[in-house]
């Protein structure tokens, strides 16, 4: 990943920073095999590219808690940690609190059909830019 979130470990191990993506493990695969292969997987790519930081995320809004994560001793951080605003990571709020709109919504609807919804068509640009540039006024007119 690319972008401020590789300083997670400070300024000086930025180049040596990566995020685990990982896909779950098969149904049929052994007990414990998810966090084997991460641990395996990291003295690996430490050996080979030296990469020392590796940081990880579960999908909190789908129930995922990290279990693979917690078994391989992983410290959970936190949520959200560093975001900019306006990242692409971001929920977006209207001003009076009461719609939110979840990054995981807009980077999940594939068809778009969500952001339709709102007012947005692709004549407006690419959809984030566009909602970030309306600011407030596409939330308040919903």
């Amino acid at each position: 990943m690319g972008g401020d979130i590789r300083r997670i470990g400070g300024e000086e191990y930025a180049d040596r920073t990566v995020c685990l993506m990982r896909g779950a493990c098969a149904p049929h695969a052994p007990k414990n095999a998810a966090s084997f292969l991460i641990r395996h997987a990291c003295r690996k790519v430490f050996k080979e590219f030296g990469w020392c930081v590796f940081f990880a995320y579960s999908d909190s809004d789908a129930g995922e808690i990290g279990t693979v994560y917690q078994a391989s001793n992983w410290p959970f951080v936190g949520e959200g940690l560093e975001r900019p605003a306006h990242s692409y990571h971001t929920d977006y709020e209207s001003p009076d609190g009461s719609v939110v709109v979840s990054s995981y919504k807009l980077n999940h609807d594939k068809q778009r059909r969500f952001a339709r919804s709102l007012g947005w068509d692709e004549s407006k640009g690419p959809m984030r830019p566009s909602m970030e540039s309306d600011g407030e006024s596409w939330m308040e007119a919903h």
